[in-house]
């Protein structure tokens, strides 16, 4: 008989993997390969929806042959999107990497930007925003449904078009987190947003499997660190490329726009993660060959130096920090975080699919989880 497992697609930047989970929030089987789904097309690149169609449908057959996949939900990173027209033709959006040299159509773009305490979103290079895909995608076409990434791959099997909030509100200027609606950004676009439901809701139930709204990848992360810690002195870190940090608020507070923080919104709309970044991973890559022992110290400084911009949210000066990714397991960054600061406890999450892990326990609803069954602490 055929093991039952989740299936998390996590569709990131540069890999795309398949993680089967079972019923104990355990990791049984992963599939990993290069994202390579960019096409150029006018000088600008675009994912190619038909190639990420193919290759998925072609990993899950071959995770069929040896588990039994009971239900399946799709995580990403927060900067690509699709667009779906009436006759449910898909259209990829331009992908994050594309520059885009036309000032006149950028210059009208960013008239139409709703302000920081809106949308408490940065403006990013390229199209890390996706309301500059939205905006560009409405010139050539004014009769197009919005998808994201997840909404997309789940589309695949369902056939609906559905959208989380965590993914929603992720730097793309379409939230406005004080009204909890969408932002004032669509009065200027003709292009529709779907119905919008919690991540991790079931969206669709056959005899197969069930599909289940999917997320924002670093949302799913911090969604699951919740689960464990969720006092007041915590503080999430998500290390890979991009270092990301979030603590956890009931309700958003003023940020000022040159703070470099922004807001990420929960699974279900109750609360935000308040968030910030650093090019953590790239600045290690870029420097690592030539002195390795130096920018691992240089790291766990700059990493402290973040931390302490977050001092005013913490109550006292004992931190509990939570990490995950590939530098939750680099004792050395580890250990030098604790060096240079002795009041902070740091939980390191002992598996590297913590997104993954996060996806499944919202809709497995699992309770009385063990944290030194995923963390170790140091």
């Amino acid at each position: 008989m055929k093991k039952k497992a989740s299936c998390i697609i996590d569709f990131g930047q540069s890999h795309l993997k398949f993680i089967l989970i079972t019923g104990k929030l355990r990791v049984a089987r992963t599939i990993v390969c290069k994202n390579n789904f960019k096409f150029l097309k006018k000088n600008c690149f675009f994912y190619d929806n038909i190639k990420i169609k193919k290759i998925i449908k072609s990993k899950i057959n071959i995770l069929s042959q040896n588990f039994k996949i009971t239900s399946l939900a799709v995580i990403s990173h927060g900067s690509g999107c699709f667009f779906k027209n009436s006759e449910n033709n898909i259209t990829s959006g331009f992908h994050f990497s594309s520059n885009f040299y036309s000032r006149k159509l950028i210059s009208q773009y960013n008239k139409l930007l709703p302000s920081f305490n809106e949308t408490y979103t940065p403006k990013y290079k390229n199209f890390h925003n996706l309301s500059k895909n939205l905006f560009l995608m409405n010139n050539q076409n004014h009769k197009l449904e919005f998808m994201t990434i997840p909404s997309y791959i789940a589309w695949i099997f369902t056939k609906k078009n559905i959208v989380d909030p965590s993914y929603l509100s992720c730097h793309s200027f379409l939230w406005n987190f004080k009204k909890k609606r969408k932002s004032s950004f669509f009065k200027n676009i003709s292009i529709n947003l779907p119905k919008i439901k919690n991540s991790g809701s079931l969206i669709h139930c056959n005899k197969k499997m069930k599909i289940y709204n999917g997320m924002h990848d670093t949302s799913a992360a911090f969604s699951f660190h919740k689960i464990f810690f969720n006092d007041s002195n915590t503080i999430f870190l998500s290390t890979g490329t991009t270092f990301i940090f979030g603590k956890y608020l009931k309700k958003i507070q003023n940020i000022d726009e040159k703070s470099k923080f922004y807001y990420l919104l929960t699974t279900n709309f109750k609360g935000v993660f308040l968030s910030r970044r650093f090019q953590g991973g790239l600045i290690y890559d870029v420097h690592r060959t030539t002195n390795k022992r130096l920018i691992v110290d240089y790291l766990a400084l700059k990493t402290i130096k973040e931390l302490s911009i977050y001092s005013k949210f913490i109550p006292n000066k004992k931190i509990k920090l939570i990490i995950d990714g590939y530098f939750a397991q680099n004792k050395k960054f580890i250990l030098k975080i604790k060096k240079y600061n002795e009041n902070i406890s740091v939980y390191c999450a002992k598996n590297k699919y913590t997104p993954s892990l996060g996806m499944a326990s919202l809709f497995t609803n699992k309770k009385n989880l063990l944290i030194k069954n995923f963390y170790d602490i140091f």
